[in-house]
């Protein structure tokens, strides 16, 4: 039996089909270009602990059961989740799951509308102190 040719399947690439995601890398050099672009010095290892300790600040503020607001941006907050029933899926037995605490993002007005419009929030001017 002869086999049949067959005509390529064309490839689908991740690429194609997954939005890019902005690691920390990648986010320290757009601040860096942002900062170039408004004038003010910007060092990359220095972004590198900012973010660092933005993170941590943030993390902190929620461990100990606050809510962090970041005006224009959105709202981080700690939600309680209860024990509850469940089922394993794979033999469909019934099973505890234990209660556990999740965090939650809101985000702003002005992010929705950005993230709606497709377009980049408005540059804030600098303050004349």
């Amino acid at each position: 039996m002869a086999k049949k040719k067959t005509t390529p399947k064309k490839a689908v690439t991740k690429a194609a089909t997954i939005p890019l995601t902005v690691n920390k890398a990648m986010l320290i050099k757009r601040m860096q270009t942002a900062a170039d672009k408004a004038g003010m010095y910007s060092n990359g290892e220095e972004l590198r602990k900012f973010i660092n300790l933005y993170n941590q600040v943030i993390t902190d503020a929620l461990v100990a059961g606050e809510k962090v607001h970041i005006i224009e941006f959105g709202s981080f907050r700690v939600t309680d989740r209860a024990a509850r029933k469940g089922r394993n899926p794979r033999t469909g037995e019934p099973i505890q799951i234990e209660a556990t605490k999740n965090v939650k993002f809101t985000p702003a007005l002005k992010l929705k509308t950005s993230v709606k419009a497709k377009k980049p929030a408005k540059r804030v001017k600098k303050s004349k102190k």
